[in-house]
């Protein structure tokens, strides 16, 4: 994965340049603790190159570092890598899409201490609507969802997505609910391919090699529930049919909500 362009290149080789000229000066500067101004900055640039990455711009990250000095982010552009990298690292934590070239691990720098990575995901949070690439957004099409549900990844024990309390309706000829496929892909992952309601084994692969399971919401949407993994649990197909249309249907929802333990009632 290249890091950089050449015009990044000759922009660090003017900053090492600089660095030797001030001297111990420049080094204090560079040590002092980021601010949340500082990284909020940063990161608007940061999702600026992450969206011309996904829609086949041209995205100079020479150019995004110019940018956020002129904002006021009065650091090198070695620094500023840095600091992408620790953004990236965030996202990749909780299975987001981080731009190329801020890879989120390197050999040079340390993981992210728990102090800077709450500092950066507390001012990088409120900015996601807005920075992810529109193949994360929440979506009423279900093969889209599908679609979009499978290009997310959550190794088990990761952060899970927040999800939507009250998840947003689009007016067609009907009215359906935007589903979030940060949520189904979690719940899946988590599921680890067994049904979380019979316990059994999914029962067959799809397509894409994955073990078949449905993600189904204990509390029904259109009854106003929350599109999140407090209410969502990954079924076999046949689990998934007896939910919806069995005539014991409500014993088997209670069964849930004591087996699943993230489950919350709504």
């Amino acid at each position: 994965m290249t890091v950089a362009t050449s015009s990044f290149k000759s922009q660090s080789t003017n900053d090492v340049t600089s660095r030797s000229a001030l001297g111990p000066t420049l080094r204090a500067m560079e040590r002092r603790i980021w601010n949340d101004e500082e990284i909020q900055i940063l990161a608007a640039e940061y999702f600026r190159v992450l969206r011309e990455q996904h829609s086949g711009g041209k995205a100079s990250k020479s150019e995004a570092f110019a940018r956020a000095r002129a904002a006021g982010v009065d650091r090198s552009a070695q620094t500023m890598q840095d600091r992408c990298q620790r953004i990236s690292e965030e996202l990749s934590k909780r299975g987001l899409p981080w731009a190329d070239g801020w890879s989120p691990t390197g050999a040079t720098r340390s993981p992210n201490s728990p102090g800077v990575s709450a500092s950066i995901w507390r001012t990088v949070r409120p900015m996601l609507v807005d920075g992810l690439p529109p193949a994360f957004w929440p979506t009423s099409d279900p093969a889209d969802l599908e679609r979009r549900a499978r290009l997310a990844t959550f190794p088990l024990g990761s952060t899970p997505p927040q999800g939507n309390a009250t998840p947003g309706v689009r007016s067609t000829t009907s009215s359906v609910v935007q589903r979030d496929p940060l949520v189904i892909a979690w719940v899946r992952a988590h599921a680890g391919g067994r049904c979380e309601l019979c316990c059994r084994a999914a029962p067959f692969r799809d397509v894409h090699g994955e073990p078949y399971l449905e993600v189904h919401h204990v509390r029904r949407l259109a009854d106003g529930g929350s599109d999140t993994i407090g209410n969502a649990v990954a079924l076999c197909a046949n689990c998934h049919r007896r939910l919806h249309v069995g005539a014991d249907a409500d014993g088997e929802r209670e069964k849930l909500y004591g087996a699943v333990g993230r489950l919350a009632r709504e």
